[in-house]
């Protein structure tokens, strides 16, 4: 809402004047739900005050931003609103409500007066030179305001400010008086002066009377001429302390949104009195539209997230992020993901009331819920669908094969005897069925419509293969019929053939029965294990971790154990003879090909005047030396930025001598050669002990060898 300049009432003039609406103003504000600081400029024709209002505007814009011109023709009647963002957390939001000049119409500037005062934070009146008699004469139209206002306007009203212009520093200490103190504001005793209840030249006028009863808070700044050198330095100070002193507009406690000013304005533009009384009989649906303003931004961000994320038609399905059907549990991550996304929106509601707030949040979860159940309808639907053609599908595929194993020559037909093994086919097939389900099935649905299919088309298939098999029962049995008089031997086998049969298709049965429930066992053993194995990696990763943080502390101890202890072997062994020192120290880098100077800890040996250090104790036992420093004539700092650091600088206006040894091949090779690097001659090392003890007995043995004769 930055840098917004538009009308927000008209004067429209004719027999009867009157106030109109701007619509365009009015929809703007209908969209704005962040709390306004709103100060209303009021002020007689001539006093200067749209250019004021621009003044301080642009005293609140930051340094080096130019602000356009945005003041009002003469022509443009009415209230003129200018919103500004600022950078203060209590007014984010600041309008300014620019009022066309009082002088007119009494009746009109009643009325302007009454509405802006009503909705401001702060009533700035702008009058030109001292306050006199002929000033609150041009304050008549107050007794209107009062009218438009009401009875209970008492302790509703803001603050006044009031800005006298153009009066000199002379001028007002003549009337103030030349003894104040310099520590007073001399602004506020002239204010003070005006409104004096006992002593003040004003107080039987009627807007003097009515200004000190409706205004018990009220505060003056006395500009002088614009010409005056102090005039722009003034009128910025005021700008900005007019913003940090500020406040938030509110009504009945509820902070003004720009959505509340549009429904205000709306209701009492065409009021004429008692405006309070209107407000406060509308004030409930007034902020039960607010409410409902708030709930439609916040239920308008949820809806728009949650459908941005899935695929609202077919066409849809590959740019959406989540594939329906998915698992139900995806779709509650989304509900509550976009739940957080509209809850800095809900969270406005929380200004306007406990019960509003209550309220806001009771119907968001009503409608995200109504919201997302249509998503989970619908993914249940899918869901449905898919597992039900997936289902079907396989079986139509397992139904071929035992067809396949049906259909038998006429010459070689299908006997009873085959069903046991075309039993055991079946149940091989409606495995590998439920294995291609398992990974193919999607949704919420997947195991309800597996347990359908156990329910309904598995059991008919058996009940289909078991009618077959009773067919040919039936067929073998007229045919033993047929030959019953001729063997009643074969009559006895056949019918012992049909119960033998009989109790295979039971067995049966009860087989491919058990290898269901086997199965739905493997799946919950198969979905344990996974959930194992999961909780396995987690450990493992929680250890690694660990022992990563164990090793860590464990280097540094062991650089803090080797500095102590060559600081004590130092201390009890060395004579004043003997001239070796040597140690862990941690070392800047020179930054090398790729410019970073990382800290690493390296061994060093103080031989004489000469300086070596390798990557680890071993290292320099085995010969395998970076590098070595003459110390002759070099500076010995102590560090600024650290207590256990030191510097060594090359000598003054000369330069350092620093050899580089030659390595081997591998890495494990001793060092067999050393050469000068002038690239270094210069180079300053930065060193950290472990301790302030050992940087000090570095610092005194360093600057002991910068002292002796160069050694070759």
């Amino acid at each position: 809402m930055t840098g917004v300049r538009l009308q927000l009432l008209k004067v429209v003039d004719g027999a009867l004047s009157r106030l109109e609406l701007n619509e365009e103003a009015i929809e703007y504000l209908r969209d704005k739900y962040d709390p306004l600081t709103v100060f209303a400029f009021l002020g007689p024709q001539g006093s200067g005050k749209s250019a004021f209002v621009q003044e301080l505007i642009r005293a609140g814009q930051p340094e080096g931003h130019a602000a356009e011109s945005m003041e009002p023709t003469p022509e443009d009647t009415g209230v003129w609103m200018y919103i500004e963002e600022t950078a203060y957390e209590h007014a984010k939001h600041v309008a300014y409500l620019d009022v066309y000049g009082y002088g007119v119409n009494k009746h009109i500037d009643a009325q302007l007066f009454g509405l802006t005062a009503l909705l401001s934070s702060t009533v700035f009146h702008v009058s030109l030179g001292a306050i006199n008699e002929s000033v609150f004469g041009q304050l008549g139209f107050l007794e209107g305001a009062v009218e438009v206002l009401g009875e209970s306007v008492g302790g509703h009203l803001p603050p006044l400010q009031w800005v006298v212009r153009d009066l000199p520093t002379k001028e007002l200490k003549a009337i103030v008086g030349t003894a104040v103190d310099p520590s007073v504001d001399m602004d506020q005793l002239y204010l003070s002066a005006v409104l004096d209840a006992k002593s003040s030249p004003f107080r039987n006028l009627l807007p003097w009377q009515i200004i000190t009863n409706y205004f018990p808070k009220r505060s003056c700044t006395v500009l002088p001429a614009s010409t005056s050198p102090a005039y722009e330095k003034k009128a910025a100070r005021l700008g900005k302390t007019l913003v940090e002193k500020s406040h938030v507009a509110s009504l009945h406690g509820v902070p003004l949104t720009g959505s509340i000013l549009a429904s205000v304005v709306e209701l009492l533009v065409d009021q004429h009195k008692g405006i309070l009384d209107v407000l406060n009989g509308a004030w409930a649906t007034i902020l039960q539209a607010a409410v409902l303003d708030v709930l439609e931004v916040a239920i308008g961000t949820y809806t728009t997230y949650v459908d941005a994320q899935l695929p609202m038609s077919n066409a849809d399905a590959a740019s959406a992020s989540i594939s329906l059907p998915c698992d139900a549990s995806v779709l509650h991550a989304l509900h509550g993901e976009a739940c957080i996304r509209a809850a800095p929106l809900l969270a406005r509601a929380a200004s306007m009331g406990d019960e509003s707030a209550a309220l806001a949040a009771t119907m968001f979860k009503t409608l995200a819920s109504d919201h997302i159940a249509k998503w989970h309808a619908r993914n249940d639907a899918l869901s449905k669908s898919l597992c039900r053609n997936l289902l079907s599908a396989l079986h139509t595929d397992v139904e071929a094969s035992i067809a396949a194993k049906l259909s038998r020559d006429e010459n070689d037909p299908l006997l009873f005897s085959d069903f046991k093994g075309l039993f055991r086919f079946y149940n091989i097939q409606v495995q590998h069925m439920l294995a291609q389900y398992a990974t193919d099935a999607k949704g919420p649905q997947k195991m309800a419509q597996l347990a359908a299919f156990y329910a309904t088309l598995l059991p008919k298939f058996i009940l289909y293969l078991t009618d077959l098999g009773e067919h040919r029962i039936e067929s073998e049995t007229i045919a033993s019929t047929l030959m019953l008089d001729r063997s009643k031997g074969a009559l006895q086998q056949a019918m012992d053939a049909k119960d033998t049969a009989m109790e295979s298709i039971k067995a049966t049965q009860a087989h491919v029965q058990a290898g269901l429930v086997v199965n739905a066992r493997l799946e919950k053993r198969l979905r344990d294990v996974l959930d194992d194995a999961l909780e396995g990696v987690s450990l493992l990763y929680d250890a690694a971790k660990l022992q990563g943080e164990s090793l860590e502390r464990e280097a540094f101890v062991n650089v803090e154990r080797t500095a102590e202890r060559v600081l004590e072997v130092t201390q009890k062994t060395q004579s004043a003879d003997d001239e070796l020192l040597e140690g862990y120290l941690i070392k800047q880098g020179g930054g090398g090909v790729f410019g970073r100077k990382n800290w690493k800890q390296r061994y060093f040996v103080l031989h004489r005047s000469l300086l070596s250090y390798a990557k680890t104790k071993d290292d320099y036992e085995r010969g395998k030396i970076l590098k070595e420093l003459s110390i002759v004539g070099c500076d010995v700092r102590e560090s600024m930025d650290a207590g256990e650091g030191f510097e060594i600088w090359p000598p003054l206006g000369g330069q350092g001598t620093v050899y580089d040894y030659k390595q081997g091949m591998f890495a494990s090779e001793s060092t067999n050669a050393r050469r000068k690097v002038d690239a270094d001659s210069d180079r300053k090392f930065f060193l950290r002990a472990s301790s302030v003890e050992v940087k000090e007995l570095w610092v005194g043995r360093l600057r002991q060898a910068a002292q002796q004769p160069l050694l070759h």
